[in-house]
């Protein structure tokens, strides 16, 4: 496995309101590239390949409303 999403789990079922991380192997190392509790952005799942079963939405900029973001399901 190279990529992993991990987040809280409170009674045995996981929690959406906690922050979570997503971490991919590079050279054999697992690497946190996101943090948080929105939506990553779609720039650090696009470089590192995250597939969708993992990483099923992330947010880019809006290029017609300067400063919002949209959703992209994947």
């Amino acid at each position: 496995q190279k990529h992993m999403r991990g987040r809280i789990f409170f009674g045995g079922t996981e929690n959406r309101s906690t922050p979570f991380i997503l971490a991919t192997k590079v050279q054999g190392l697992w690497k946190v590239v996101y943090q948080g509790q929105d939506g990553p952005y779609c720039e650090t799942v696009d470089t590192y390949s995250f597939p969708a079963a993992v990483v099923p939405f992330c947010i880019s900029p809006d290029e017609k409303n300067k400063g919002e973001y949209i959703t992209r399901w994947r």
